[in-house]
């Protein structure tokens, strides 16, 4: 944690010239000094704030964001407009070479085979805390009350940002699958994975499906499309259950194989949101379409309340890819 001196020293060194001409330095013996200085006016009041909340914070969020497993699946920020096109285009067919053909077909189109997926902004969620003066000043009574201060403000908005992103992730996969009408989504019926036996069976299952999407096929993207994922490109999304098996009864002897290759990655989830009956899913890594479109905070201070109201805006678009290869391993239990 931080301690009040590195805080107030970062902040006064990227204050404003009014910032820093009415509020002194810190050193180990003027911190109550600073404190009145900053809580004395309106105006470094409110400056101080902003800078520990907006500019201080963004060193601790990068630590909880971590924690949203899924994160790495994210492509980045929307600049314009709500909407995103993936195209997917046909490879080109060969055709016999002909000269005199040739003649009456030289001018003529050939045009490609493209289809086309709109996917939109479907989050827009904002996230609320408030920050009493009293709090503020408090925060100054101890070496790393600011740096404290600071944290439970990132718990609150960020936390929650946060978890609520890695739920939502899960949630892609549950849709995918339950809005699958015409049976067209990849899905591997494997034995429940309960012992050394079922977790060699299990392991089997996956390395097949996996060297089987480096191949060009249309068998595991609904759209029909002929597709094909490298290894170093694959994820496995493995439920917390069935890794403790394969942890303990099957990585070993795969290591001590060497063929560790069935999969690029292998994230472990605790569940997979409404969708049930499913031990894992090996997924593409363009499978996800996630971007943030808004990503910012906000405050108003209420004076007659003394306090800082702050709120955290989050819009994203979460979707996923009917062009790019994904295939379910469910959880049947042995006759």
């Amino acid at each position: 944690m931080a301690s009040n001196l590195t805080l107030l020293n970062t902040i006064w060194d990227n204050g404003s010239t009014h910032y820093q001409d009415r509020v002194p330095q810190a050193t180990r013996d003027n911190i109550t000094a600073v404190g009145n200085a900053i809580l004395q006016y309106e105006s470094t009041k409110n400056e101080f704030l902003d800078a520990l909340v907006n500019r201080i914070s963004l060193v601790l969020v990068s630590s909880k964001m971590a924690k949203n497993k899924l994160s790495q699946f994210k492509g980045g920020m929307i600049e314009y407009g709500s909407d995103i096109e993936e195209i997917y285009t046909a490879m080109a067919q060969a055709q016999v070479f002909d000269v005199a053909k040739a003649e009456s077909e030289v001018f003529k189109r050939k045009k490609p085979d493209v289809k086309s997926i709109f996917h939109r902004v479907n989050r827009q969620d904002v996230y609320k805390t408030t920050i009493e003066e009293g709090q503020i000043k408090r925060a100054f009574l101890s070496n790393d009350g600011l740096g404290k201060l600071v944290a439970s403000i990132v718990n609150s908005l960020y936390s929650g940002d946060v978890y609520d992103e890695y739920i939502l992730t899960k949630e892609l996969v549950a849709k995918y699958y339950q809005d699958d009408e015409n049976g067209k989504t990849a899905v591997i019926d494997v034995a429940k994975v309960t012992d050394q036996e079922s977790a060699m069976n299990f392991f089997r299952t996956i390395k097949q499906a996996s060297k089987d999407m480096t191949y060009m096929n249309t068998a595991f993207n609904p759209m029909g499309v002929q597709q094909f994922t490298e290894q170093s490109d694959q994820v496995l999304l493995l439920h917390k259950n069935v890794a403790t098996h394969l942890d303990t009864d099957v990585l070993a002897w795969v290591f001590n194989e060497g063929k560790m290759d069935y999969a690029g990655k292998v994230i472990e989830v605790d569940d997979f949101g409404s969708l049930g009956n499913t031990q894992g899913v090996l997924v593409d890594k363009n499978w996800f379409r996630i971007f943030d479109k808004l990503y910012e905070t906000r405050n108003l201070y209420n004076p007659e309340g003394l306090y800082w109201n702050y709120w955290l805006h989050h819009h994203q678009l979460l979707s996923y890819s009917l062009f790019h290869q994904a295939v379910r391993f469910t959880d049947i239990t042995p006759a």
